[in-house]
């Protein structure tokens, strides 16, 4: 029996018995035992006489390596104070595996103090161990977890608030927190923000139904979005996308709100530009450039062309502002006289546009066109207290080409004075249409095979005679070398929508050869190319880039319309900016109105050839003339005759004081490279070989 000097057997067989270890042992460096219960042997495997006296190892050979300082130090520490002790560490087990222990000890005296040995009790604790360890592992895993989580969080933020608008409010609508993107984008300081409401940034354009519904929809604790627009410190607009949502407590109640928006001013600026760009800006409706859009992915569209007859007459008599008052009534009679399904349109001037999006037969829509026609000659338009008795010529088509097709059938009723007119595939109008579908082929095969080419002609100064600058002329040249101006296939390059890449082409090659030169030359432009966003830019840059800006000037073609103020003024401004002269040219004809001329900063005009041609014998045209130089003159203006063809005509233009001259009698048209050879202008005559118009120097 593993007992030393134990008398006692029935202590023994009762110790025995615990769960566990029971010792006594001699407090020595080996732990010298003097008696320990069988319970050992299920620990480590090694049976208690091993043990006994140190027989086969001594138990402090059980203790891990790693722990026998410990154990040594701490039940030291605890006999020196005359203490029991209680500690945790490892036994190695006979097979290599590890226990984790909990011993308790005291140490035993004799009646003199002096120590005897130590008596303890070892349980099994590797069990308790390892859950204390999964669980530690587990607490640990979690606390990574939440500082992972927690640094994210912030890393939100810092994104956040580095690239939102952030704001907190308490349930009252009281602000109790911004960032720096909030402080920057409204310009006030955060201490003028904080303890404030948002009705600080509220621009007053924003209804009050919005922040209603904002309202109602947070305070049910759901989330609100959308889109507002408020006003800085300085009162400039800007908008915001915002995000609104509620924050809870605890108790589940709503605590404060928070709002997170970003800045969307440039979208909502540039979706702004946009809808100028395809709408009219006098009556409000969808203009040309959105009608040419709207027909793209159209097959089966129908189309009528709606033009006033004699409009022109009102603006005369009435003047344009109540010609334009005019226009916007017609624009909202015609708009409640639409069926479902149509949409209408101002193309430009006195020229509306109404489009079928489905597959209606043209039956019912001719039976629409002439009810619509009705009407207006019925009801009439009233502007201020002027009754006004309208009569519309429309031009119907249907089909992929229904454009060109309403616009010829258009035409055609005007030019035959009907009411109405739709293309008829077997008339006369198909053969005019089939003929601008050649010219749209051969324009392209021109653009593709660089066909498409400049001529220059000289403008004089008048009583010197001196050459001032060249007006830059496009021409077409046939694959037979014979010259085709723009007269005859202008109109057909418009309709097919690529007329701007021919005014791109001009832009290219004049400024390309004027760079090389000192002289000053002028362009034609129309209200479409500078409606173009990319043949504005690529003018004005090329401009710069090539320093020709400053010899340039802009001629705007005032036959096409300039009704797009706005967009017009804007860009003469930034050409003027870059240095170039800007000219208003067949000043005469088309839209040619003194009030809108005073809007538009130009520096010449251009007297339109239908006056001058005749103005040595035609009386009427000779006063029409002196007063467009005299109220150049008033103006600072300088003025250019067109057409001077005679002796007798540049006389008389020039007894009335014109700046400049131009004209086949002064100097004919002549291709670039012949120009480049000559180092000082040649006036002589070079052939057109298709006959000259009125007009075409476009």
């Amino acid at each position: 029996m593993p007992v030393s000097d134990i008398r006692d057997q029935d202590v023994y067989s009762l110790v025995k018995r615990l769960p566990g270890v029971y010792y006594r042992c001699q407090c020595d460096n080996a732990w010298t035992m003097l008696m320990i219960t069988p319970g050992i042997e299920e620990l480590t495997g090694y049976a208690p006489e091993n043990l006994i006296d140190n027989q086969d190892l001594a138990f402090s050979d059980l203790i891990h390596p790693d722990d026998r300082a410990f154990c040594q130090r701490v039940i030291s520490e605890a006999l020196n104070s005359n203490r029991p002790y209680s500690l945790q560490y490892r036994l190695c087990a006979l097979g290599g595996e590890e226990h984790w222990v909990w011993e308790q000890g005291i140490g035993i005296y004799d009646t003199d103090g002096t120590l005897q040995y130590l008596e303890g009790f070892l349980s099994d604790i590797s069990e308790q161990r390892r859950t204390e360890e999964n669980l530690f592992e587990l607490v640990s895993e979690q606390r990574r977890e939440l500082a992972l989580n927690h640094r994210l969080l912030e890393q939100y933020k810092r994104a956040v608030d580095s690239s939102a608008i952030v704001s907190k409010t308490n349930i009252q609508g009281v602000i109790t927190y911004v960032n720096d993107e909030f402080c920057r984008i409204s310009g006030y300081k955060r201490d003028e923000l904080v303890g404030a409401t948002h009705a600080l940034v509220r621009h007053p354009d924003t209804p009050d139904s919005t922040f209603a519904d904002m309202w109602r929809t947070i305070r049910a604790g759901d989330v609100w979005k959308g889109v507002i627009k408020n006003r800085n410190k300085r009162g400039h607009a800007y908008y915001v996308n915002s995000t609104m949502v509620p924050l809870y407590d605890e108790s589940g109640d709503i605590r404060e709100f928070m709002s997170v928006r970003h800045d969307v001013t440039d979208l909502i600026e540039k979706e702004t530009q946009l809808r100028r760009q395809t709408t009219d800006a006098l009556t409000g409706l969808p203009n040309r450039q959105k009608l040419l859009s709207d027909m793209v992915n159209c097959q089966d569209c129908a189309l009528a062309l709606v033009n006033i007859i004699d409009f022109s007459e009102i603006n005369e008599y009435f003047g344009y502002r109540t010609g334009d008052r005019l226009l916007q009534r017609l624009a909202v009679l015609l708009d409640s006289s639409l069926e479902a399904g149509m949409q209408l349109y101002r193309l430009a001037g006195d020229e509306f546009a109404v489009l079928v999006n489905n597959n209606v037969p043209l039956e019912h829509f001719e039976q629409f066109c002439e009810q619509l026609i009705r009407i207006v000659e019925r009801r009439g338009v009233k502007v201020d207290d002027q009754e006004f008795s309208i009569s519309i010529a429309v031009g119907a088509a249907c089909g992929e080409n229904a454009f060109i097709e309403a616009d010829i059938a258009l035409h055609s009723a005007r030019e035959h004075q009907r009411s109405f007119e739709v293309f008829d595939s077997d008339s006369r109008l198909k053969q005019q249409i089939e003929s601008n579908i050649r010219w749209v082929k051969r324009i392209r095969d021109a653009i593709r095979e660089e066909r498409i080419t400049v001529f220059a002609q000289p403008i004089l100064e008048a009583g010197t005679g001196r050459v001032s600058k060249y007006e830059c002329l496009m021409r077409l040249v046939e694959a037979d070398g014979s010259v085709v101006t723009p007269y005859f296939f202008l109109e057909a390059a418009k309709r097919a929508r690529i007329y701007t890449s021919l005014t791109r082409i001009v832009i290219q090659r004049a400024f390309s050869f004027f760079a090389n030169r000192e002289d000053e030359f002028s362009i034609n432009l129309t209200a479409r190319d500078i409606l173009d966003e990319m043949t504005a830019e690529l003018l004005l840059g090329e401009a710069e880039r090539l320093g020709v800006a400053n010899r340039l000037v802009l001629e705007l073609v005032e036959s096409e319309g300039i009704e797009n103020f706005d967009e017009v003024s804007r860009f003469i401004e930034r050409a003027k900016k870059i240095g170039c002269s800007v000219a208003v040219d067949d000043f005469g004809t088309g839209y040619s109105n003194f009030e809108y001329l005073l809007k538009l900063d130009v520096d010449y005009i251009k007297i339109d050839g239908s006056l001058i041609r005749h103005v040595d014998e035609d009386k009427n045209a000779r006063i029409v003339a002196e007063t467009v130089v005299d109220f150049a003159k008033r103006l600072g203006l300088a003025t250019i005759a067109e057409f001077v063809h005679s002796d007798s005509v540049q006389a008389v233009v020039e007894e009335m004081g014109v700046d400049y001259l131009q004209g086949f009698l002064l100097g004919e048209p002549l291709p670039l490279d012949q120009l480049a050879s000559q180092p000082s202008p040649c006036l002589a005559n070079t052939p057109v070989l298709v006959e000259r118009c009125l007009g075409s120097e476009v």
